[in-house]
């Protein structure tokens, strides 16, 4: 993050179950949830291994404006540490279909769960852009 090497070793399972389902023509439903249990050490050199999970919840509405453009809202929670962090965001994006295998899009992400690796617009704020390109096949 910013130039900085992770000081500590972690070793994980992850277990992730993702789905969508058309509720109607232009309107898509999609949920995520995801598990992690693992263990992490204080620091790279120390091998004092303690317990460590997460749990990710995401729900997503897709709306397909056009042949060619989609818009999305979608919220997220997560927990860490059974309740020591919780934090809950967002985005909103809006993007264009290139062609059958491709799709290019923007957007805004908000919350405070990726902020570390967005284009935040302020520290305290917790809102940040991307751009995102999506292949597919």
């Amino acid at each position: 993050f910013n130039g900085e090497a992770l000081n500590f070793r972690q070793r994980s399972r992850i277990v992730s179950l993702d789905a969508s389902y058309d509720i109607a023509q232009k309107w898509t439903l999609g949920g995520k949830y995801a598990y992690r249990a693992g263990s992490v050490t204080s620091s790279r050199d120390s091998l004092d291994f303690t317990g460590s999970e997460a749990e990710l919840g995401v729900v997503r509405l897709d709306y397909h404006l056009t042949n060619r453009w989609d818009a999305l809202i979608e919220g997220r929670y997560l927990d860490i540490g059974n309740g020591v962090t919780s934090r809950i965001g967002g985005q909103v994006g809006l993007f264009r279909h290139v062609n059958d295998n491709a799709k290019i899009g923007v957007g805004l992400t908000y919350g405070g769960i990726e902020e570390e690796y967005l284009a935040t617009i302020g520290r305290d704020d917790n809102i940040g852009w991307y751009l995102n390109v999506v292949g597919k096949f």
